[in-house]
């Protein structure tokens, strides 16, 4: 896909970018580009205003041949890994006007950078887009480390630089030192990694923050990754159908006494009357005189540390937290857990189940990346 359109250069660069790439971390530093975790930084020598911009995705990236690129004064080419697809973005981090997205998938690409015109105003305010710059990005299976393969203006003339980048696991510096100083650097480390673990692999991030998400983590962590980042109204759907489940399997069905909160999970018009149900206390009775669901309460097999215990009254009372506001969202992870925990057909059915049902085009668990 080719697009080519004007982009706005502040400060002495624009970019192509993921929403949420960290554009202070770079990896290395060139002429023309400048790299990191999914975000480039194309140097301009105009300060400010605007340049002209081409980006072509192809399918496989041509050799480079100084001839065929004769009208262009520096080219250089790096890899790169990409999350989620890019965009450009002008030197303020805004959306350029007059590009979309460029349909980019997670994975690692070649990029090669070319440009030309850099000396005609450098440091100046530009009117007209006087400088050109193409961008051309494949698909790649190595890595490759910055190079210059081209370079016949004078502007940005350094050669290139690699930064030392900090690992995941290492105690950052701009942070408080009682964290890591007194067990010592190697043992926070280990236990980063150990944390990580735990949690499929990588360190949680925001997942620590939801209840019940390590258990699901820990089996099947893009799987979690993929319902935090899903749509508030997706998370919705995946949170009613997992409470559905721990319901289906816990043994209450079969109860007359729990038909009216059953009724309110399905029956949207019904929610209401949940509300004013007997209160909590006599349906906890109703549970602990009742032997085959008074002993229901279990926790799933998670190393590291036991998970939530559920029971049916746990069951009950998410229902009746849930139900009557319909945001089955917020408590989503604490769902599935309860699901994972209740099933007949052990958790990595109702994992797989999800999957299909929810996510059937995600990666396969044992294809995800894991840092540890």
């Amino acid at each position: 896909m080719r697009q080519s359109e004007r982009v706005e250069a502040v400060g002495h660069y624009f970019l192509v970018a993921t929403d949420d790439a960290d554009t202070l971390s770079p990896r290395a530093t060139g002429s023309l580009i400048e790299v990191g975790d999914d975000y480039l930084r194309l140097l301009t020598g105009v300060a400010f205003g605007p340049v002209s911009l081409t980006v072509d995705v192809v399918d496989t990236m041509p050799e480079y041949s100084e001839a065929a690129d004769e009208p262009w004064e520096v080219v250089e080419q790096t890899s790169m890994k990409v999350t989620q697809d890019m965009r450009v973005l002008t030197g303020e981090l805004e959306p350029a006007d007059g590009f979309q997205g460029l349909g980019l998938k997670p994975g690692r690409y070649t990029v090669r950078g070319y440009a030309r015109g850099r000396d005609e105003q450098w440091d100046g305010i530009a009117d007209e887009a006087h400088e050109r710059y193409l961008l051309l990005i494949a698909r790649s299976k190595s890595r490759s480390r910055l190079r210059q393969l081209k370079k016949t203006d004078a502007v940005w003339s350094a050669p290139v630089a690699f930064h030392q980048v900090r690992q995941w696991y290492e105690p950052d510096p701009a942070s408080d030192a009682s964290a890591w100083i007194y067990i010592g650097r190697d043992a926070y480390i280990e236990q980063q990694k150990e944390t990580a673990r735990m949690w499929g692999g990588r360190p949680p991030g925001d997942l620590a923050r939801s209840i019940g998400a390590r258990s699901l983590a820990y089996y099947d962590r893009g799987l979690a990754d993929a319902i935090a980042r899903a749509k508030a109204a997706k998370r919705n759907s995946v949170g009613q159908w997992a409470l559905h489940e721990a319901l289906d399997a816990s043994g209450l069905p079969e109860r007359e006494w729990a038909a009216p909160y059953i009724v309110a999970l399905k029956d949207e018009s019904q929610a209401v009357e949940i509300a004013s149900f007997e209160q909590f206390e006599v349906v906890h009775n109703l549970v602990a005189r009742d032997p085959h669901l008074n002993h229901l309460s279990v926790d799933l097999p998670v190393p590291g540390g036991p998970s939530n215990g559920y029971s049916a009254t746990s069951v009950i009372r998410a229902i009746n937290q849930q139900a009557t506001t319909r945001n089955f969202g917020n408590e989503v992870f604490a769902n599935i857990e309860m699901a994972m925990t209740f099933a007949p057909g052990g958790h990595l059915d109702v994992i797989q189940r999800l999957r299909q049902q929810f996510f059937p085009r995600l990666k396969r668990a044992d294809l995800f990346e894991r840092w540890v």
